[in-house]
């Protein structure tokens, strides 16, 4: 019970995140959008983004694992995350990290939909935009 409660809570702290860095990058406060996606990462997962960019995908989906399987939930605000964390690296021009944010989402897209667990009914869109972006790139 613990755990989950603890893994609800992070879920939590991601969704208000996610809500803080739209806002903010609406109103083009990069700088603070930069800030609140480092600092969310790294209270949440203990790694900072650019530790995240650089796991493997085993790695990743180990950060969303419960019970031996993947917490849909979690990875889910987590690719979220790191879609809004690749377009600001896309913003301030780094390609390789803006890649490496967007093949991350992708793995943890793909986990949460293979999981059986509640995904947004937009999940294919999510997933055929990441994978032309990836190609593209």
């Amino acid at each position: 019970m613990i755990t989950r409660d603890f893994l609800m809570r992070q879920i939590y702290q991601m969704a208000q995140a996610l809500a803080k860095i739209l806002f903010k990058k609406q109103t083009q406060q990069y700088d603070a959008v930069q800030d609140l996606l480092e600092k969310t990462f790294t209270d949440v997962t203990g790694f900072t983004l650019d530790e995240i960019r650089r796991l493997s995908q085993a790695e990743l989906l180990d950060l969303c694992d419960w019970n031996g399987g993947i917490h849909s939930e979690k990875a889910l605000a987590l690719a979220d995350l790191l879609i809004e964390d690749a377009e600001m690296q896309d913003h301030l021009q780094h390609e390789e990290a803006a890649y490496a944010s967007r093949e991350r989402a992708l793995w943890l897209y793909e986990a949460a939909f293979a999981s059986g667990g509640t995904v947004p009914l937009d999940i294919h869109v999510r997933l055929t935009n990441l994978r032309a972006l990836l190609t593209a790139s």
